[in-house]
């Protein structure tokens, strides 16, 4: 069963672009950990709002990251960009694909 974090976060206005890059440059990093199983970037349409949604093998194996070096260098690269943040963990229980994303 994955466990899923979701974070919600408003970006500081005009810091967009720097954010994305950003946030990619540490995304790749976190792909090479063995507990993480994939992460999203989604922008809300017209807010500057921010959602992150990372997938992890185990709740443990994201509470190790977590505790990482990598992680506190991550959080310090995103921090100018961001206004505040929420995170949310959840077990993942079903994913079903449509017809849409087959393919």
């Amino acid at each position: 069963m994955l466990y899923r974090v979701t974070l919600r976060m408003p970006i500081r206005p005009g810091m967009e672009k720097e954010f994305e890059e950003a946030w990619l440059a540490g995304a790749a990093r976190i792909a090479d950990d063995l507990g993480n199983a994939g992460q999203e970037l989604s922008r809300g349409e017209g807010d500057g709002t921010y959602y992150i949604v990372s997938d992890w093998v185990s709740k443990e194996a994201f509470l190790a990251y977590e505790r990482s070096t990598s992680h506190q260098e991550h959080r310090r690269s995103l921090a100018p960009y961001r206004c505040e943040g929420e995170m949310t963990t959840m077990h993942l229980l079903h994913r079903l694909t449509g017809k849409g994303g087959a393919g």
